[in-house]
């Protein structure tokens, strides 16, 4: 993988609310989307996180990681899951 943050940010539409909130609420797209990128360190993240809401630095001990790197792929997986989503609403 070897997008940058700038493009996985652009390809999330980063900074505009109103495109993030219509894409969340799909929960089916999020789902596939969360499916996709399944067996990756960012997913693991995302899923203990922000789906179990394991609180960030038990996550990070957890997978034997730093707090910095868990905070970075919790990113990632963010931007790269709102990617995807976008995606599929533009199809």
């Amino acid at each position: 993988m070897s997008r940058s943050l700038e493009a996985l940010g652009a390809g999330a539409g980063w900074g505009d609310p109103a495109d993030l909130i219509s894409a969340i609420t799909d929960a089916d797209r999020m789902s596939a989307a969360l499916r996709a990128a399944s067996g990756t360190l960012d997913h693991v993240v995302l899923m203990l996180h922000d789906v179990q809401g394991l609180p960030l630095d038990e996550v990070a001990e957890g997978q034997g990681i730093s707090a910095d790197a868990a905070r970075a792929s919790l990113h990632r997986a963010r931007l790269m899951l709102m990617g995807r989503l976008r995606a599929e609403a533009d199809e």
